[in-house]
């Protein structure tokens, strides 16, 4: 929508030298912003293959139906005087009806591409899409009508004939917008796929030596990993070993010696130290002095 509203003004002025009123422009963002919210919860099949984001396919399908939209446009206000019946379309006293058949030649096709994008596959062969999304979309566009007939925020009305041929030329231009989708997603596909099949060849080695690589890893970590808990848990014992030897011959120590002096032999009941495996092994070596 973007592409399409920047290239239809910027050639109005530089080819046509006429304009579109700023107010309009205003009322196409507003509008679209407002009708796309519901698109969150529209109903759309999920692909049954893993899909990659592929961000220049994205940039250039919508550079592609931008292109074809502002072309489309231009061929309405090329033609506007056979599509909307209106006499002297091009004529200077005619610029604010003119302007007011471009506002809603733009803001319905523009309403109707989200139909468009919403799906890689055809509109018709697709899910219907959410009641909120096709309820947003369509009320939009009668309001749009309603704005353009009833001279509402527009300074010109436009006649039932004019709207009515305005309406058709925008759903003939969704169905070409939709087809050209299609065809350009076929395109993308099918060059995308050739190239992983030229390199295929090429890249079997490399993915079979990174896997027996990404394997022999696993198995040396693994075994690693085996070696190291036990290793672990063998010093564990051996520390648990010691300490209940130290408890025993503390003990032992203790019954033995009734009155120790704390100055030449120290016990553990005189000695303010912690009752620690390295204390307890000090104090039984001083003791066995």
């Amino acid at each position: 929508a973007t592409i399409q509203i920047v290239l239809v003004l910027a050639s109005l002025i530089f080819i046509w030298n006429d304009e579109l009123k700023p107010l309009y422009v205003v009322l196409l963002a507003l509008f679209n912003d407002i009708t796309m919210t519901p698109i969150a919860h529209d109903r759309v099949e999920p692909s049954p293959d893993p899909e990659l984001g592929d961000t220049s396919q994205l940039l250039i399908g919508a550079l592609a139906l931008g292109l074809i939209q502002a072309i489309l446009s231009l061929g309405f206000y090329i033609q506007g005087e056979r599509i909307t019946d209106i006499q002297g379309f091009h004529g200077k006293h005619n610029l604010a009806i003119r302007q007011a058949a471009i506002y809603v030649q733009i803001s319905i096709s523009v309403e109707l591409l989200i139909f468009a994008c919403r799906a890689p596959k055809p509109f018709f062969l697709t899910k219907a899409p959410s009641f909120s999304l096709f309820t947003f979309v369509m009320f939009g566009n009668l309001v749009i009508c309603a704005m353009a007939k009833f001279s509402i925020l527009v300074a010109h009305s436009i006649s039932w004939r004019a709207l009515a041929g305005i309406i058709i030329y925008d759903i003939a231009a969704f169905l070409i917008l939709d087809l050209v989708k299609v065809a350009l997603l076929w395109a993308t596909d099918s060059l995308e796929t050739g190239d992983r099949a030229l390199a295929e060849p090429d890249e079997i080695p490399k993915l079979v030596k990174a896997a027996a690589r990404d394997k022999t890893s696993v198995r040396r970590s693994s075994l690693f990993d085996h070696r190291r808990s036990s290793l672990i848990e063998h010093r564990f014992s051996e520390r648990l070993s010691v300490i209940s030897r130290l408890s025993q011959g503390r003990d032992h120590h203790i019954r033995r010696s009734s009155i120790l002096s704390a100055t030449e032999r120290p016990s553990f009941r005189s000695s303010l130290r912690p009752a620690t495996p390295a204390n307890l092994a000090n104090i039984l070596h001083r003791q066995s002095e």
